[in-house]
C-alpha cells in the first residue's frame, strides 16, 4: 500500500512523513519563501522537514538518474533538473513535495485520505476536460510505481519539447503536459489518487511566484 499503512486497530496511518523542499542555484533564498516554508512547518509539527540544495539532492540520487536513463544534463533549463531531483528524492525516501511559493494554513494529514499517496490535478479552465497533473505538490512512499513510470518516461519527453518556449518546454519535459501524458499511459490508474483544487486549496495557497 502506498502512502498509508494500517495499525493494529485497522486505522489508516500515514508513514514516510517528511516534507521535502528544494532550493536550486546560487542565490540566497527569498524572504517570502522562508515565510511560506515556516508556515508549512508550523502547521505540520508531526512531520519531519528537509530543505535540499540541488547539489545535495543530486549527490543522493545521481545513481537513479543513471538507472532510469534520465537526460538530466541535456535539459535546457535548471528548473527541469530541479523538478527531476524532487521526484527522485521522494522515490528514494518517500514524503511530500511542496513548492516554496505555497503557504499552508492547516495539517497536510487532513487532505491525504487515500491509500495511494496523491498527485495534484489542477483545473486550468472552466472545462472539466482541461485538468492537468502538476509537479508542485504531491506525496508518495519510496518506490512508488507511478513516480517510477514518470521517471522512465523522461527519456522520451525531451524530444517532445524541441522548439518550445521556456514555459511550454518545462511543461513538456517534466511539468504538467508530461505528467498528464504519463497518467494517460499508466496501466494502473486506480492506484493514483488525484486531488483537485477544492481538496488542495482547503489548506494550501499558491502564490504563483517565479521560482525560476
Amino acid at each position: 500500500i502506498i502512502g498509508m499503512v494500517e495499525d493494529c486497530t485497522g486505522e489508516r496511518m500515514l508513514r514516510d512523513k517528511t516534507i521535502h523542499q528544494l532550493w536550486g542555484g546560487c542565490r540566497e533564498i527569498d524572504d517570502d519563501y522562508v515565510l511560506y516554508s515556516s508556515m508549512l512547518r508550523e502547521h505540520n509539527t508531526d512531520w519531519e522537514y528537509k530543505l535540499w540544495s540541488d547539489e545535495e539532492a543530486y549527490d543522493e540520487v545521481h545513481q537513479l538518474i543513471d538507472e532510469f536513463n534520465i537526460p538530466y544534463k541535456q535539459y535546457t533549463y535548471d528548473i527541469e533538473r530541479w523538478d527531476i531531483l524532487r521526484f527522485l528524492i521522494t522515490y528514494k525516501f518517500g514524503g511530500l513535495i511542496c513548492d516554496l511559493d505555497m503557504s499552508c494554513s492547516g495539517s497536510i494529514n487532513s487532505i491525504i485520505t487515500g491509500c495511494n499517496g496523491f498527485m495534484y490535478e489542477k483545473n486550468i479552465s472552466n472545462s472539466p476536460e482541461m485538468r492537468m497533473i502538476h509537479q508542485n505538490f504531491f506525496y508518495n512512499n519510496p518506490g512508488d510505481k507511478f513516480i517510477e513510470h514518470i521517471m522512465k518516461c523522461t527519456r522520451y519527453s525531451l524530444s517532445l519539447a524541441k522548439g518550445l518556449k521556456k514555459r511550454e518546454h518545462v511543461s513538456a519535459c517534466i511539468g504538467p503536459s508530461m505528467l498528464t501524458r504519463c497518467y494517460s499511459t499508466y496501466p494502473n490508474k486506480p492506484r493514483v489518487n488525484l486531488l483537485n483544487d477544492d481538496d488542495v486549496y482547503e489548506i494550501i495557497t499558491h502564490h504563483h511566484l517565479c521560482l525560476w
